[in-house]
């Protein structure tokens, strides 16, 4: 049901290469992750921010998107696959990045990669977490999803100067899916982004 007449540009279709587990759809390993991914994947089609991607002036050839806690790297791996001129950054926990730089190298083998401030053109960068303030570019998407709710107020608060001062300063967009988990003594982090966004 979440991928009922959707693009199929805009359908996640992790290769089976490292043990998966779940059901087989369509050639498509399905799984609690699997199901997770897509529906992100449906909010950024739902929310036009494809669109928007696909707005971009034709003479700027080159998409430019970061992401703030990449996780194992499906969001990445998914955008590669649905942008294919995308250079794409990850800043995360350096432990984090191991997994994904991993999991990204394997599944796109033949991909450009960098690790910390230099580019990787139509690539993935990982840059981990502490030299984020050092990266000092504009991006036209920066995504968070699920991982603000788990840091601190401070943490949030300034990765959120640095999406509006600097990553998004003009024209970007920010795009963030993240829980109220106040339940269990972590943050609703977007209670901080509407304080800090117009």
């Amino acid at each position: 049901s979440l991928v009922k007449g959707l693009p199929e540009r805009y359908l996640f279709k992790p290769p089976s290469m490292l043990g998966e587990c779940g059901y087989s759809v369509n050639g498509t390993i399905v799984n609690r992750d699997t199901n997770g991914y897509q529906e992100r994947i449906n909010l950024i089609f739902e929310s036009g921010v494809g669109n928007y991607l696909d707005s971009l002036p034709r003479q700027r050839d080159e998409i430019r998107i970061l992401e703030i806690g990449g996780g194992y790297g499906a969001i990445a791996y998914w955008f590669k696959q649905a942008f294919p001129k995308a250079s794409y950054s990850i800043v995360d926990l350096p432990e984090c990045i191991l997994f994904s730089r991993l999991y990204l190298t394997l599944t796109i083998p033949d991909m450009p990669t960098s690790f910390g401030l230099d580019p990787a053109q139509y690539g993935i960068r990982f840059i981990p977490n502490f030299m984020s303030e050092q990266l000092e570019e504009s991006f036209d998407l920066v995504i968070n999803t699920l991982s603000m709710s788990e840091m601190s107020a401070f943490q949030v608060e300034r990765y959120v100067d640095l999406i509006k001062n600097v990553w998004v300063r003009d024209e970007g967009l920010f795009f963030e899916q993240n829980q109220d988990i106040r339940s269990i003594d972590l943050l609703f982090a977007e209670g901080i982004f509407a304080s800090k966004f117009s």
